[in-house]
Order: C-alpha cells, then structure tokens, then sequence
C-alpha cells in the first residue's frame, strides 16, 4: 500500500491524507548511495481528492525489501494525460535540507555523527549510531550532515570504509550492512537476464610504494616494488605507484628508516587485500526476464537478499571464485518483488583508508559502483581550505540544487 502525507506529519500509523492507486512505483537503492521512489499517479477515480497533495515536499510511505519506508517528494510532472510522475527521496535526504553549524572533537565514528547530528541547525528526528571502528578526529562547519558524514572528505570517506543502513528515521553506520546467507551465483554466458560484466581498469599487482624523506624527496622501497599473489597470473606485471604522502622520515610517527619501510609494506599489501589485484567483476539480474527461462530456479534464492548481502561469485572464466554484494536493486513496490538486483564488488576509497595520495591514479583501487561523487554532484558541495589550514566543507546551495 502506497500512502500519502502532509509534509508535517510525524506519525505514519494510519493512511494519512489517503491511499494512492498507482500506475507503476519503484524504488531503487545502491550501497551508499542514492535511495529513491518514483511513483506514476493516474488523474482516475481511485485518486479522486489526492492528486491536490502529490507535491513536492509531501511524503510518501511505500513498501521495500525491508519494509515500508518513507519518501520526501522533491520533483513532479504533470503529464498531459493528467498523470503525474513523482520523484522523492528517502527521509535520511532531509538533511540537505539542515545545517551543521559547528561540529568538531576526537573519538569514536559513533561520538562524531552523534556530535554532527546533534549540531544541527534545525532539531531532528533522526536516531543516529554507529558500530564502526575507528578513531576520527573532525571538524565541519557550515555544512550538511548527510556531506559531513558520506562525501570524501566526511567521516566514512576520511575512513575508506562504512556502510550505512537507512530504515525510516533510525540511521547506522557499521562495517557491513548485510550478511552472508550463502547464495551463490556461477555466472554464465548468454543467460537471458543476467548480464555480466568483467572490468580490469582499476587492477594493479605490482605496487611501487613512494614515501618521503627528510627533504621532502621521493623515498622507496629497497626491493622497490611490492607484489600481489597473483602477480603472475597475467602476461605481465600491472604497475601502480602509491604515493603516501603522509609517511616522512624523521618524523615523531616514522622516526627510522625500518619504521617507514614497514609502514609502505604494509600499506601496499593492504592495497590487494581489497581485491585491487583482480579484474572487477559485476552481475545485473533481470528478475522480469530471468523469470521466463528454465535457469530461473537456480536464482530464484536471490530475490531473498538484501543490500550489502554478500554472494559466493563463481566466474567459469576466472581461476579463481570472488565475493560480491548485492550493491544496488530495484524494487516494484506494487508487485513487492525485486525487479533487479546488481552484485559487483563495493570498494571504498583505498586512499583514504591507508593514507596514500595517488595524484593522477586515485582512480586505481577506488570503488567501482561508488556513488559519493553522484552526493557530491546531487549536493553541489565546494571543498576548500580555510586560511588556518583546516579542511572545511561548504553549506550545500539549496537554490542551486538540481532536479
């Protein structure tokens, strides 16, 4: 059941203004990402007295894998056969619309978006809590939680790792938002619905680490390179160089020459362990085409997932099996089924989980279906550097915020 609200209300425990009858509604999540519900309401007699309230700023609770959820409305159409096409997004996307004014200390991921949702400019409801590890020391000023928190430069993206949950207004950040069931999916070739797609990109398996010395000059390895386990497994080495520009001879943190070897060892062997050193591989599953073929008992299981989930991947091409996670999906809130689900790998920002700056490679590693910079272009936010030297992000210009 698809409801309307008054974009005051509080309480979604009745039908609110009324129930819409809907000619088609999706909604379509991605790990991290965006979180939308589009809607088509037909001008007929069953929507007689609501077609008034489908407007922007109006809530909408529909129904999802993970149960109903509400939808702020942010864009309508009105089309000339009196229909009206309706965009909304989650509830957690009003804060675009608050601002953090001050938000700064030291400690827990779980003490910072406390501390950042605690000052907002605008009181909220939202219950904020985070499980993830890690020790963050912020400070955001004149910006918007949902920046502070996803973009790069925020507390996930400053981390390279988090994954958050968005269930109504109870918003957490944990290592993993799914879990393993033990689906597996052995992908095959010319599978109706089921469409796969195998990158090498962003793969590297021998690493050139770069630190610094006392002077600031480049600093390497006396082995000079750092080499993945499947370095082999290719008609030749794919070379990357990782600059960590926060390593530095001399320094209270590095003070020897073995203390900072250590530390590139480690960072460039931490660069494989996030599956850098292997082709990316991701899976789109047509569940409305999948359905029609004698393969579909085989996947049926999957319609049982939920995002964040992690699938046994087993490439028939590939010498070795991976893990996926359903990354994004698109749900028919009318039939209440899956319409499709993508698995793929979610890598998040390796640069920012070990510290590297890697210039004009920073693609290498990062996470292939990320969608921080499809928030970052969504908010029309601008990074810049105050005159004290503190990183600060600007307030996202709601006057300039696209459609």
């Amino acid at each position: 059941m698809i409801t309307i609200y008054d974009q005051r209300e509080t309480s979604f425990t009745n039908n609110g203004l009324g129930v819409i009858k809907a000619s088609s509604a999706v909604v379509t999540e991605e790990l991290n990402g965006m979180y939308e519900l589009e809607v088509k309401c037909p001008n007929i007699i069953e929507n007689a007295g609501l077609m008034q309230y489908i407007k922007e700023f109006n809530l909408i609770r529909a129904p999802t894998p993970r149960g109903h959820q509400i939808f702020r409305i942010y864009r309508t159409i009105k089309l000339l056969t009196g229909e009206i096409a309706v965009n909304a997004r989650h509830i957690y996307y009003d804060g675009l619309y608050n601002l953090v004014r001050s938000a700064s200390g030291q400690g827990s991921v779980d003490l910072a978006i406390r501390t950042i949702y605690g000052g907002l400019a605008y009181s909220s409801r939202f219950n904020v809590s985070s499980t993830l590890s890690g020790y963050v020391d912020f400070e955001y000023t004149n910006t918007n939680p949902i920046n502070a928190i996803l973009s790069d430069e925020g507390i996930m993206g400053t981390l390279g790792k988090g994954e958050i949950l968005r269930d109504n207004y109870n918003i957490t950040v944990k290592e993993s938002i799914g879990e393993n069931r033990g689906f597996v999916v052995r992908y095959r070739k010319n599978l109706t619905g089921l469409n796969v797609e195998t990158k090498i990109d962003n793969m590297a398996t021998r690493i050139l680490p770069i630190a610094r010395d006392e002077e600031g000059e480049p600093l390497y390895l006396p082995e000079t390179f750092v080499n993945s386990p499947y370095v082999n497994d290719y008609f030749m080495p794919i070379f990357a160089p990782l600059e960590f520009s926060d390593i530095r001879l001399g320094d209270d943190i590095y003070p020897d020459l073995p203390t900072v070897y250590a530390e590139m060892r480690r960072r460039a062997s931490a660069f494989f362990e996030t599956e850098s050193d292997r082709p990316t591989v991701n899976a789109k599953i047509d569940f409305i085409l999948l359905r029609n073929t004698a393969e579909y008992s085989e996947y049926a299981s999957l319609e049982n997932i939920f995002l964040g989930d992690t699938v046994n991947a087993v490439h028939d091409g590939l010498s070795f099996n991976m893990t996926s996670k359903c990354i994004k999906y698109t749900y028919d809130c009318i039939m209440e089924r899956y319409k499709s689900l993508e698995l793929g790998h979610f890598r998040g920002d390796f640069a920012a989980s070990t510290g590297r700056d890697m210039g004009t490679l920073r693609t290498i590693g990062r996470n292939n279906s990320t969608t921080l910079e499809q928030l970052e272009a969504r908010m029309n936010s601008h990074i810049h550097n105050s005159s004290d030297g503190t990183q600060r992000i600007s307030y996202f210009d709601l006057a300039n915020r696209p459609t």
